[in-house]
This record gives structure tokens, C-alpha cells and sequence, in this order.
């Protein structure tokens, strides 16, 4: 699952500017949605039976997209600086502190097992070129999306893996 959250915001934000991250919070919907349930049932395995639960419609990531789109639905731009800067101030510390927490798991690792094998890197370029391409080519080809639309949608999906293997866990 791609690390929109914390890499596909400003990517989307720096390309094709701030609006257009409302278009990737409601694509990240489905992203979401798919890591709490599908990746939950990856990491668990055999090991148990998964069943779906009502709460990952209203975990965090989930609220925020809501509320993300329920303010541009509503033209909200009046938001008291204290809240906003407050926002501002955590969305700032985001980035710093998944690298925090991706550079804290991977410092028990070998150079060796960190430069990996021929899958990974197959895998790697199927992930984030082939699978995207592929995907904006068929989006295109569909027609029922605008160019901004289908373009944001490629570089959420492009976002290299998140961390949500150690979250999950």
C-alpha cells in the first residue's frame, strides 16, 4: 500500500498544488480502507479468521479524509488560527517522523538485507512504474475522469510502500 499519507500529500500538493490534495484524501479513501481490511487479513495470515469491523470506517486516517472533504463541500475557510496552525504544525511533523520510524526499524538490518535480492527489485519496478503506468493508460482509455483526476490518481498510486507492516503490527 502506497505511503500516501505522509509522502503522496505533498508530492500531489508541490505538482499540481494545494487543491489537489482534496482530489488525493478521496482517493486515499479507498487506499485506506483496503490497508485496514486487506492488509490486516496479510499480516495476520492463517494464524486467525478475519472479520470485517465496523470501527475502520472511522479510524483516524478515515475521519480525516471525511473531514478533509466535508470542509472543501462546504467552502470552510474561516478556520480559528489556533486550530489551523495547530494542523499545520502537525501535518509539518509528519514526514520527519515516519522517517524517524522507518530509520529506527531498518537500523537493526545488515546493509546486505537492506540492498535485498532480484525479487525485490522486480517487484519494486512493477510496483512503482509498471503498475502505474498501466493503471493511467486504463484511465485515460475509460474516458469518465478528467486529466487532473486521472494524474493525481497515478502519483497516489506511484507512492512507494508505506510503512504500514510496523503499524499493522
Amino acid at each position: 500500500f502506497g505511503n500516501v499519507g505522509f509522502i503522496g500529500y505533498p508530492v500531489v500538493a508541490s505538482i499540481f498544488g494545494h487543491q489537489a490534495v482534496f482530489y488525493a484524501a478521496v482517493l486515499n479513501v479507498v487506499n485506506t480502507f483496503a490497508v485496514f481490511t486487506i492488509g490486516t487479513m496479510l499480516v495476520i495470515g492463517g494464524r486467525g479468521e478475519y472479520r470485517f469491523q465496523k470501527k475502520v470506517l472511522w479510524s483516524t486516517p478515515m475521519l480525516a479524509a471525511y473531514l478533509a472533504m466535508l470542509i472543501v463541500a462546504f467552502d470552510i475557510d474561516d478556520v480559528p488560527r489556533v486550530v489551523s496552525q495547530s494542523l499545520t504544525m502537525i501535518g509539518a511533523i509528519t514526514v520527519p517522523a515516519a522517517l524517524l520510524i522507518i530509520g529506527s526499524s531498518l537500523s537493526h538490518l545488515s546493509a546486505r538485507t537492506m540492498m535485498g535480492n532480484r525479487t525485490v527489485y522486480v517487484t519494486s519496478l512493477f510496483r512503482l512504474g509498471l503498475l502505474p503506468m498501466g493503471l493511467h493508460f486504463l484511465f485515460t482509455a475509460l474516458g469518465c475522469f478528467s486529466p487532473l483526476v486521472v494524474c493525481i490518481n497515478t502519483i497516489v498510486i506511484a507512492m512507494p510502500v508505506a510503512t504500514y507492516g510496523t503499524i499493522l503490527c
